[in-house]
Formats: structure tokens, sequence, C-alpha cells
């Protein structure tokens, strides 16, 4: 199975209150994105897109040591499904699969991105996305199963009161063939208070056109802190530096 990665770095992470682009800033002496597209390396990814934004030159210019990475660029910041639409020309082999993940996530582990794919590759082809179990699960998508099965992701902000009280997360990598990602965001509208093209929405289109969906849960929550501030940084520190 051909695999690519689309890797979302685009955004300015205003939290973390720098000129830098937030993918750039280190982590144990390495920039967050170095982090993440090592682990997809190690896992056998050994081809990259990364989606760059905000100070985009700089972020190439930052790479520019690896040669296994082409870039998309995002102009405007319209929400995390139009980011992977940006990427669109950058996929050449629509059969392909690809591998969706996140710049700032630097914890990840190897082997959990190894199981993930290990597990899609059991099953036909379609979408699927990795999710955990947080003790507190306060700020994130939620996992909404029916019987046990996949039934959709639910915004923090729109959950009831039962779903807020749902320990599965929406961690944010999703794995799946590219003909049917492309298609499902062809799809993606933005009626929300953002005006945004969320990437989630992707399942629940997918879904409705009879494609495989599932929710894959692993790993352990720690993996997937996104860091979006100075203090979640030095977070960040202390789990690797402790592992």
């Amino acid at each position: 199975m051909s695999i690519e990665t689309i890797i979302l770095a685009a955004g300015k992470g205003t939290r973390m209150k720098s000129d830098l682009p937030k993918v750039l800033h280190k982590v144990s002496k390495k920039m967050m994105i170095e982090h993440v597209l090592d682990i997809a390396d190690s896992s056998g990814v050994d081809k990259h897109c990364v989606v760059a934004g905000f100070k985009k030159d700089l972020v190439i210019e930052s790479l520019s040591n690896r040669t296994n990475i082409s870039y998309a660029i995002q102009t405007e910041q319209n929400g995390t499904a139009h980011a992977v639409l940006c990427a669109r020309d950058n996929i050449v082999d629509m059969s392909s699969t690809l591998l969706i993940l996140c710049g700032d996530t630097p914890l990840l582990k190897t082997k959990t991105i190894k199981d993930f794919i290990s597990k899609y590759e059991e099953g036909k082809e379609g979408i699927v996305v990795l999710s955990c179990m947080f003790e507190d699960s306060n700020g994130y998508g939620r996992i909404v199963r029916d019987n046990g099965d996949f039934l959709k992701i639910q915004e923090d902000k729109d959950c009831s009161s039962d779903e807020k009280l749902i320990k599965e997360i929406n961690t944010g990598i999703y794995l799946g063939k590219a003909s049917i990602i492309f298609e499902a965001l062809d799809l993606v509208g933005n009626d929300n208070a953002q005006k945004e093209y969320y990437l989630p929405d992707i399942l629940t289109i997918a879904k409705s056109k009879g494609h495989r969906v599932e929710s894959i849960e692993m790993g352990h929550e720690n993996e997937f802190l996104g860091v979006n501030s100075k203090e979640q940084l030095k977070i960040a520190e202390d789990v690797l530096e402790n592992r």
C-alpha cells in the first residue's frame, strides 16, 4: 500500500505570542514539525506534503535539508478541511492512501502510527480516524458511537450534556484512500459560527456515501497533546524527557 502524508502546518499559533510559525517552535531542541516528519518516516511513510501558510517561506526554508517534501500553500485560514484541499494538486496518485497529521503534535509515537496503519489495512478502503481516551475530554471533539459503531464527531461546543461525558476524543489524525477523502472534501460546507471548513465532516460525508468509516482507538493521551502556547511547550518538553 502506497502511503503519503499531508501535514497541516499553516497556522500562526496566536497563543504562542511569537512571530515564529507555531510548528517551528522547538521541543527538546528539535522543531515540532521535524518531530512529526521523523515519526512519519520511521513509520514507513517517506513522501510528505506540508501545507504551509503563515510565513510559508520560513517554514520551507527551515525544512530545506529534507528532500522528500512537497509544499502546498493555504493563503487564507479557512479551516482544516480547506487546508487538506489545498494539497490536492500535490497528490499525484488518487489510489494512494493518505495519512493526515498535524504539525504541532511532537509527542506522537511511531508505534501508535504503525499500529494505526496496520488496523486500517485489515479492512476495506475508506477513511478512519485515530481516537484516544482522555481523562479530561473538555475542549475536544467527541467520538459518538451507536452500539459501538462510529456515528459522528461532535465538536465540543455542540455537545449535549450526555455527549460532554464522552471520554473518547478525535486526535485529528486521519488515514484513508485519497480519492475518497477528496470526494468528501468537495462536499464539506461552512455552515458554522466560524464559517470554516472542518475536516471531521469528511467522515459523516464518506459514511453517507457508503464508504468504510471507523474510529480506531489507541495510544496514550499525552501523545496527542497539541502545543498551542509556551506553557504547553514546556509540558511537551517534560513528557519527552521523562519517556
